[in-house]
């Protein structure tokens, strides 16, 4: 029997938030508490994380809908982490 592994890819991009998107912002302990609970919910493609004040931002979208969307803004207080699931066998 074949075993495969599946997992999340987590990409942070430094200095930019999406916006526009965001469905739920709570407060968490770490950047890594704020992706364990974008994993499990059915509202986050990607979030949206602060590290000063552990504020996270879900949003219903991993990327912006068109190539020059606004939807990504720059903003250097804020890191966003888009996704992609893999399969490997």
């Amino acid at each position: 029997m074949k075993e495969y592994f599946a997992g999340w890819n987590w990409k942070p991009k430094n200095g930019h938030k999406m916006i526009n998107k965001v469905s739920s912002t709570i407060q968490v302990g770490s950047y890594l508490h704020c992706m364990t609970n974008c994993t499990v919910s059915p509202i986050c493609d990607s979030y949206n994380y602060h590290p000063s004040d552990r504020t996270c931002q879900f949003n219903t979208h991993d990327t912006p809908l068109i190539a020059n969307s606004t939807d990504i803004v720059v903003d250097n207080a804020w890191i966003w982490y888009s996704t992609t699931f893999t399969v490997v066998a």
